[in-house]
């Protein structure tokens, strides 16, 4: 069976209804027809009729009477714990319904219906027959539907009694099994029909949904004449045993069916309309016929335009032929239909989409092809409810840019672009074949594609070729920005260059009015001289005292020599890349600027600053950890949430590492009342972070824990990197100092001494945990929460 879109559902409130007294009539004839057959059989063979007379007098004179029978509807509401105590029960009711097997059937009475199932197919009786039914109640899954029945152990005739409801329903209550095993009555609209093997199927819809009707015992010398888009009163039982529309309706009888309107004699003789009508159509079933131009078919789904605006197609699928003797009145192939080519389409008008959209549609092309071209609209004039599903162009700047996996080994490209304070997203799909030449962050883009919704009702548009989106270069916004920041720059360099140019000038008009008072103190020297000849001698004992003093500053000032020279080395080992690097495109674009293409200057500009930014960070690092050293930076703790803070700096560190390393982020208990430095913070986490990602392996795991014990936060950064010597670990926070395994690792050996200096100006501690190849373990604990017996830092602690 062929499987369809549903239709959105509306409750039926109509009232129930009873069968026709001549269906009815028809299904007790044929059991009448039976029970006469079984008579003359006896009448063949009286002999065997006397001996089973003997045996049914025994049976009689020994019968015990029985209890009268329930009514279905009690047993059906009694709770499970009293159905074990039921035992044997009796029913009574009409069959409605036998299996093809005969092994079980359905019995009705008024509105209330169960299955009875038999041990033998000649226990089964027909359809229109009353019956009494003995046996054990049974519950359980049937088909994955809860219900009950009867395993039956004695089937009678019964006197007929009060004919079984027909409750008129809709298609989503019967697929949805809210009347299952009930006779029901339905009205829907026909889409297409077919005769196999002696049934009939009818493929239905209303504004609920679709379903496929079989009528059992369809007579093969009457075909059907419903036509595409007549609507059809049906009655049947509600037999989906696969829980599937494909089979949610089985009648027994072909007077079952009511024509209540005819269709168009030809399935393409609907109304005409256009999509500007669709969108105030009431939600009926009734089929509609639209005249418009193909612009995409993709998944099962057809964008179309006509002259008042764009629509989607669902295409109605046509039946499979699995009977060669069958009948198919309806016969059809969905065409392959090229983009601009002009297309007569027939649907159903769906209510349940946001925009003009037809179900169970079939098209016909015209032998007409125009023109395909998107509508060119400003990004602030597009409107949702307006070009939902058009093929439109729009231009923007571009703000972001992401790749990420789409399913089935495709991918999709991302762009967001923005314009007059609207934002639209822009993806394209693609296997491997990612083209070299794309659209970078701040170009000015032109872009084609089906506009569609995105989350929250953004705007998104679906492109659908690589050629569709064009990079017009950097925005001009953009570009003019830049440009005034370099003359700003510029001119900063000559306001600096011009101040130090006027404080020496200052300075050798000082040394000048110096030079004359040389000569005056010259004589004051000389009789100073002998008073200080004279405190010589008091001097020398003070002297000798400060000796020790001096040596151990000769020993200070050796140390500092040592970490002047570790900061030369560093300084002429960390600049001479970046500065070399700043050197070559400064040469290539002063001797070869107008010879070179657009995009090798910005290519060189771009090696430029990113040197710059390197250069910069180095310094930023020496001039945190001289205000620390100096005691200009103080803890100035505000009220922060913690998990907040971590989250952002982990965003903040995946995308200065490029997403190297994944980052667990792993927050415990309550973080939010906490009082720290969030600068001092964002050193300790931001320098452990980078340190982890630099010395890991590209895709393995960085773990960052928080949670609070006490008054204290704890904060645990572990790596599965190269790790620390054991022999390291002392000077590991000492500056300039690195690991003897990290020579092939950028750095300057500052990150560390910062993060130990800021730990301190918390009042906290920090310890490691490190084995060679297999990874290293920060643990930083700070007095940053309220208790009894722990105060919060305060805004003086240092």
């Amino acid at each position: 069976m062929t499987e369809i879109s549903s239709f959105a559902r509306f409750n039926s409130d109509q009232s129930r209804s009873r069968a026709s007294n001549s269906e009815i009539a028809n299904l007790r004839e044929r059991g009448q027809k039976s029970n006469r057959k079984m008579i003359s059989a006896w009448q063949r063979w009286p002999g065997w009729a006397l001996l089973w007379g003997l045996v049914l007098s025994e049976a009689v004179y020994a019968e015990v009477p029985r209890p009268a029978p329930l009514p279905i509807a009690q047993v059906l509401e009694m709770e499970s714990d009293q159905l074990a105590a039921t035992g044997e029960i009796r029913l009574r009711g009409e069959v409605t319904m036998t299996s093809i097997l005969r092994r079980h059937f359905v019995i009705q009475e008024e509105t209330a219906a169960i299955m009875v199932r038999t041990a033998e197919a000649e226990d089964c009786p027909e359809v229109g027959n009353w019956v009494e039914v003995s046996g054990a109640l049974g519950e359980g899954p049937h088909h994955g539907y809860e219900t009950r029945w009867i395993d039956a152990t004695e089937v009678t005739s019964a006197d007929p009694g009060a004919s079984p409801w027909v409750v008129p329903t809709c298609i989503e209550d019967l697929a949805t099994y809210r009347h299952w095993e009930h006779l029901v009555e339905l009205e829907a609209v026909v889409l297409q029909t077919k005769v196999e093997r002696g049934e009939m199927l009818l493929h239905l819809a209303d504004t609920t949904g679709w379903l496929v009707a079989l009528i059992r015992g369809w007579p093969p010398e009457h075909p059907p004449e419903y036509r595409p888009g007549s609507r059809l009163l049906l009655r049947g039982v509600n037999l989906g045993f696969n829980k599937h529309p494909s089979s949610a309706l089985l009648a027994y009888w072909p007077s079952g069916l009511e024509v209540v309107s005819e269709g168009p004699p030809e399935p393409f003789g609907a109304e005409l309309v256009d999509r500007a009508a669709l969108r105030h159509r009431p939600p009926l079933p009734e089929r509609v016929r639209l005249r418009a131009q193909v612009l995409h078919q993709r998944d099962g789904l057809i964008w179309l335009r006509d002259a008042t605006g764009a629509f989607a197609a669902d295409p109605l699928l046509p039946w499979s032929k699995v009977d060669a003797d069958g009948w198919y009145p309806d016969a059809f192939v969905i065409p392959y239909l090229r983009p601009g080519e002009i297309v007569e389409v027939v649907g159903t008008p769906s209510s349940r989409q946001p925009a003009p959209h037809l179900m169970y549609a079939r098209f016909r092309p015209t032998g007409e092809q125009l023109p395909l071209e998107p509508l060119n609209l400003a990004l602030a004039d597009v409107d949702l409810d307006r070009h939902r599903h058009d093929w439109i162009q729009v231009r923007g700047r571009v703000t972001s840019r992401s790749v990420n996996p789409s399913g089935n080994g495709r991918w999709r490209l991302s762009h967001t672009l923005t314009s007059q304070g609207r934002e639209i997203e822009a993806t394209v799909d693609f296997n491997e074949n990612l083209p070299g030449s794309l659209a970078e962050i701040d170009d000015d883009v032109e872009v084609a594609g089906l506009l569609s919704a995105g989350p929250a009702g953004s705007l998104r548009l679906e492109v659908l070729r690589f050629e569709d989106l064009v990079s017009n270069g950097t925005d001009a916004g953009i570009a003019r920005l830049r440009f005034w920041k370099l003359v700003g720059f510029v001119v900063l360099l000559l306001g600096l260059s011009g101040g130090w140019m006027l404080v020496l000038a200052r300075r050798l008009r000082r040394a000048e009015a110096e030079a004359g008072e040389t000569a005056i103190a010259a004589a004051r020297t000389r009789a100073m001289n002998e008073i200080l000849e004279q405190r010589v001698a008091e001097r020398t004992t003070e002297l000798q005292s400060a000796h020790a003093d001096l040596r151990a500053a000769l020993e200070q000032a050796r140390e500092l020599g040592v970490l002047k020279d570790r900061f030369v080395a560093m300084v002429s080992h960390e600049f001479r890349t970046p500065l070399g690097i700043i050197m070559s495109a400064v040469e290539l674009l002063r001797h070869y600027a107008d010879r070179l293409p657009a995009d090798q200057r910005r290519d060189l500009f771009e090696d430029i600053f990113q040197s710059t930014l390197q250069m910069s960070g180095i310094m930023e690092q020496v001039l945190i950890l001289g205000r620390v050293e100096a005691g200009r930076t103080g803890c100035r703790p505000v009220r922060l949430d913690l998990k907040t803070l971590c989250g952002r700096i982990v965003d903040e560190c995946l995308s200065a590492s490029h997403g190297k390393c994944r980052i667990r982020f792993d927050p415990t208990g309550d973080l939010v009342e906490a009082n720290s430095d969030e600068a001092l913070l964002r050193h300790i986490l931001t320098n452990l972070l980078g340190n982890a990602a630099k010395y890991s392996p590209p895709g393995s795991e960085i773990e960052l824990e928080v949670r609070r014990s006490d008054s204290k936060a704890v904060f645990v950064v572990r790596d599965h990197g190269i790790g620390i010597p054991a022999d390291d670990l002392p000077r590991l926070f000492q500056a300039f100092q690195r690991g003897s395994n990290t020579t092939d690792f950028p750095g300057t050996g500052l990150g560390l001494v910062i993060v130990k200096r800021c730990v301190e100006l918390h009042g906290g501690s920090i310890a490691v945990e490190s084995e060679v190849e297999v990874g290293t373990t920060f643990t930083v604990c700070l007095p940053l929460f309220e208790t009894a017996g722990a105060p919060a830092l305060s805004a003086g602690s240092a």
